[in-house]
């Protein structure tokens, strides 16, 4: 797959990056405790930006458009939104998803469809 940018590992931080009509996600990120930040995902044939998997994971102040998948699409636990912006995706904001991801933290993201993050958190018995 033609990722605009696959990181994988723990403590990365990604930041003030473009990633324009790529073949698969703009940015892929697989790991714990990555900052994703100030980066532009434009017209990627994937997700713009996609945490595959990891823990403790920081998208923030990112610009997601056009996507021919989810602007954003979150696989990962404790993640924290916040900041991004998001439109023209095929689906802009991107809810918590049934593998058990989740979002520690969520705030000022925009989202042209008007809708916002739909925060999970665990149970507890």
């Amino acid at each position: 797959s033609d990722h605009g940018f696959f990181i994988i590992g723990n403590g990365n931080e990604v930041s003030s990056n473009q990633a324009f009509r790529n073949d698969a996600d703009g940015f892929r990120v697989v790991g714990n405790d990555n900052i994703i930040a100030n980066n532009k995902a434009v017209e990627n044939l994937a997700n713009g930006i996609h945490l595959d998997s990891g823990d403790d994971n920081t998208i923030f102040r990112n610009f997601v458009t056009k996507s021919f998948a989810d602007g954003i699409r979150n696989d990962g636990t404790d993640t924290i939104w916040t900041g991004n912006t998001a439109g023209k995706n095929r689906k802009d904001c991107t809810s918590d998803l049934l593998n058990g991801a989740t979002v520690a933290m969520e705030s000022g993201n925009k989202c042209a469809d008007d809708s916002r993050f739909s925060l999970t958190f665990p149970s507890f018995p």
